[in-house]
């Protein structure tokens, strides 16, 4: 999904305290992401709440949406005070996720079916990010790395996996990001290290259940 910038909402986002002109000029990464379906970063804004009463300054994210008039409408994402469990997670899978993890669980989408989401804590706002497993998009391969339809089912389950380095053979640690604009996540160095001493142990059972042939 695409916008383009001279259908913008300019009096949605005058009423944030941007004018057209903060709009246009705009850091050129949130503008990109803006009219590319994405969430923008964190945007200082200036609300104004009329005559005699002292503006509102905040931090929010911002994204675009399409109404049926085919208009767009701003949608604004404020910084929560704290994470609210609202999707009746479990209590292993909100400590999951409030360590950053996503999670995979069955939720009610729009149309009103239970199927398996993702869900996430945006790392800035501390809102839950949502989305069908269903409609991720799984790349066929990562760092110039193939990945295998194993991998790619494991990475849909929100599971982490690992590959190599095409020059350097070192272990690269890749799993499923909301938070990032598509959609992943790569770890190297220590800090996949120290991943891959977590989750070794399930890599291992799972590549042991493969090899017995048994379904996942």
């Amino acid at each position: 999904m695409s916008f383009q910038i001279k259908d913008l909402p300019y009096a949605q986002f005058e009423q944030l305290g941007m004018s057209r002109k903060d709009v246009i000029t705009m850091p050129p990464q949130e503008l990109a992401d803006l009219l590319n379906g994405h969430r923008s970063g964190l945007i200082s804004l200036k609300i104004d709440l009329g005559q005699g009463m002292q503006p509102i300054l905040t931090q929010a994210k911002l994204s675009l949406m399409r109404n049926p008039d085919n208009t767009l409408s701003l949608g604004v994402y404020p910084i929560l005070a704290k994470p609210e469990n609202t999707i009746e997670a479990t209590a292993e899978q909100w400590t999951k996720m409030l360590k950053g993890e996503p999670i995979v669980k069955d939720s009610r989408a729009f149309n009103g079916t239970i199927e398996p989401h993702i869900h996430q804590l945006d790392k800035d706002t501390n809102e839950i990010l949502s989305a069908r497993v269903s409609a991720i998009h799984i790349p066929n391969s990562v760092n110039n790395s193939p990945l295998t339809p194993t991998q790619k089912e494991q990475l849909r389950k929100g599971e982490p996996i690992e590959i190599k380095g095409k020059s350097t053979k070192e272990s690269i640690v890749v799993r499923l990001d909301l938070n990032e604009t598509k959609g992943f996540k790569t770890v190297t160095g220590e800090q996949a290290r120290e991943l891959l001493q977590e989750i070794k142990p399930s890599l291992d059972t799972t590549q042991a259940t493969i090899s017995r042939g048994v379904k996942m």
